[in-house]
C-alpha cells in the first residue's frame, strides 16, 4: 500500500448510532455501456479470482492497521456496487459476506446486490444463491428500441418474473430517461409494468447523462409524471431521484446523503470517515496486482464538511435539520448560510426547523450549490 491512513484515527468521529456503511465496487461488466460514468471494464479471463484475492487482502490490510475502526463500529448496510456484481457467481460473493462477517460486527444488515437483469437471470435460479436481502435492478426500460439505442437487451421483465418466483421481497428499480426516441406513452408503459410486481419497493429514475439524450423539457416531463403517478401508486420520493414504500428507504444510500460514514473496497472506491474522505486508485491492473494506492486522500476543513453535508443533504426531499447543523457546526457558517439561501426563495424554503429544495430547486440544484460554495 503506498499510503496508510490510520493515522487519521485520533479524530475519527462515530455517528450517534456508531453505524457504518460498507461499499464493495466489482469493476466488471459483460461489455461497457456508453453512457455510464462508473468505472468499469470489459471483463477479461481469470480477473474474477484475481479480483477476489486482491479483495480480500485490501480487507486484511484495513483490519490490521485500523482495528480501532472495525472494534468501534457496527455494519448495517453492505452495498455491492459496480460495474455489474451480478456478472460474479453468488457462491464468492456469499463467501465474502462471511468473510465481513467474521471481521466486522454485522448488525442485521441491509445487503443490496446491484444486478443487470442478463447476468441475474443466467447467475441467480435457486433460492441457495441468495446471499442479500435487497436487489437492485438495473431495467433502464421496457421498450426494445429504447433499449437497442442504448446496446442493451431486453432481460427487464424476465429478471422481474424470477426474482418473484425467488422470494425476494425487497426490488429497487432503475429506470432512465432522456433515452433517444423516448416519450411519455413509452415511459409510462416501462413504469406500469415495474408497479405490477408488488415486490418492487424502491424505485430510481435517472436521466440519461450522454451527448444523445432527449431535450431537457421531454426529460422534465417524464420526471414530473413520475412523482405524480407513483405517488398514486404509494411510493414515497424521498429523494430527488428516488421512490420507495414506507419502511423500504434504502439505508446504504441514506449514509451518503445523510453525510454519515462508509468504508469501500474495491479499485476507485471512495470512503468518508469522520474528517476523511479518500479514494482508492482507478488503476484496475495494479489493483489485481495488489498495488494499492490512495488517488485522492483529504482532511476536510469545517467550512467543506459543512459544504459537502448540506450540498448532499439537499438531495433529500426533508432535507437537512437547521438544529443538527447548529450542533455540529460553528455558528458563523450556519447564519452566513441562512442569510445566503434567503436570496433564493424560489429554490429553497425553510419550515420550522428543516431546509430543503422546492420543486423548482431540484431542477436547478447545481447551480443553486455554487451559490453556497465556500469562498
Amino acid at each position: 500500500m503506498n499510503k496508510k491512513i490510520s493515522y487519521f484515527l485520533d479524530d475519527f468521529e462515530l455517528n450517534d448510532d456508531n453505524s457504518l456503511g460498507i461499499y464493495i465496487h466489482v469493476p466488471f461488466c459483460e461489455k461497457r455501456c456508453n453512457y455510464c460514468h462508473f468505472f468499469s471494464r470489459a471483463l477479461k479471463p481469470n480477473q474474477i479470482e484475481k479480483f477476489f484475492e486482491a479483495l480480500l487482502f485490501e480487507i486484511e490490510y484495513y483490519e490490521k492497521i485500523d482495528r480501532n475502526l472495525f472494534e468501534r463500529t457496527f455494519v448495517d448496510s453492505i452495498y455491492f456496487g459496480g460495474g455489474t456484481p451480478s456478472i460474479v457467481k453468488p457462491e464468492l460473493l456469499k463467501s465474502l459476506i462471511k468473510i465481513l462477517d467474521s471481521k466486522f460486527n454485522l448488525k442485521n444488515p441491509e445487503i443490496t446486490l446491484e444486478a443487470h437483469p442478463k447476468s441475474f437471470v443466467e447467475n441467480y435460479r435457486d433460492k441457495n444463491d441468495l446471499f442479500f436481502n435487497r436487489l437492485s435492478l438495473g431495467v433502464v426500460s421496457f421498450e426494445e428500441k429504447e433499449l437497442l439505442s442504448l446496446s442493451r437487451e431486453n432481460f427487464g421483465y424476465s429478471a422481474l418474473i424470477l426474482a418473484k418466483e425467488l422470494g425476494i421481497e425487497n426490488v429497487n428499480v432503475d429506470l432512465l430517461i432522456g433515452i433517444p426516441g423516448q416519450n411519455l406513452i413509452s415511459f409510462k408503459k416501462s413504469l406500469n409494468i415495474v408497479c405490477q410486481f408488488d415486490n418492487v419497493k424502491g424505485i430510481s429514475i435517472y436521466p440519461l447523462e450522454a451527448d444523445f439524450v432527449e431535450p431537457d423539457e421531454i426529460v422534465l416531463e417524464l420526471m414530473s409524471y413520475s412523482e405524480e403517478y407513483l405517488d398514486k401508486m404509494g411510493y414515497l420520493r424521498y429523494e430527488i431521484a428516488n421512490w420507495a414504500k414506507s419502511d423500504f428507504f434504502c439505508r446504504h444510500n441514506l449514509k451518503y446523503w445523510k453525510y454519515m460514514n462508509f468504508l469501500s473496497f474495491g479499485p476507485s472506491s471512495s470512503s468518508k470517515i469522520g474528517k476523511r474522505r479518500f479514494k482508492r486508485s482507478s488503476n484496475l491492473d495494479d489493483y489485481l496486482d495488489k498495488k494499492f494506492s490512495l488517488e485522492e486522500d483529504i482532511e476536510l476543513s469545517e467550512k467543506d464538511l459543512f459544504f459537502e453535508k448540506i450540498m448532499m443533504g439537499f438531495r433529500l426531499m426533508e432535507g437537512i435539520k437547521v438544529s443538527e447543523l447548529k450542533n455540529k457546526f460553528d455558528e458563523r457558517l450556519v447564519e452566513d448560510f441562512l442569510i445566503k439561501i434567503k436570496k433564493f426563495d424560489e429554490l429553497v424554503k425553510i419550515e420550522k426547523d428543516r431546509v430543503f429544495l422546492t420543486r423548482k430547486g431540484i431542477i436547478f440544484m447545481n447551480n443553486f450549490l455554487v451559490e453556497l460554495m465556500p469562498d
